[in-house]
């Protein structure tokens, strides 16, 4: 059987999981136990871009460029500022021995 990731709120929230599932080695950004393996969110981790990151047209408003509607597959950006902690979630969520993820965040 593989290991749950519960991918919290907060670090506070994690913490307070991991304590409760068992999770309590330390790593760099998540906790694992046996079954379980504990992260969480800091923050932001993933943003939506400008419209000028899109296109250099877009930098200076125009009305005759209105409306603005760009694919979603290329308008999210990974944040700079949480960067290391989503790159921990990701890795994570692809680990061989994760079958199963939890939200633990909240609906925001």
């Amino acid at each position: 059987m593989g290991k749950i990731l519960i991918v919290a709120e907060k670090p506070a929230a994690g913490a307070d999981i991991a304590k409760v599932v068992g999770a309590g080695e330390k790593h760099n950004g998540y906790m694992e136990g046996e079954h379980y393996v504990v992260t969480w969110a800091v923050g932001h981790l993933v943003g939506l871009k400008q419209p000028q990151e899109h296109d250099e047209k877009y930098r200076k408003w125009s009305l005759a460029n209105l409306p603005l509607s760009f694919d979603l597959s290329d308008s999210l950006k990974v944040l700079p500022r949480t960067r290391h902690q989503y790159k921990v979630i990701k890795e994570l969520i692809h680990r061989g021995d994760i079958e199963m993820l939890i939200n633990a965040g909240d609906v925001g």
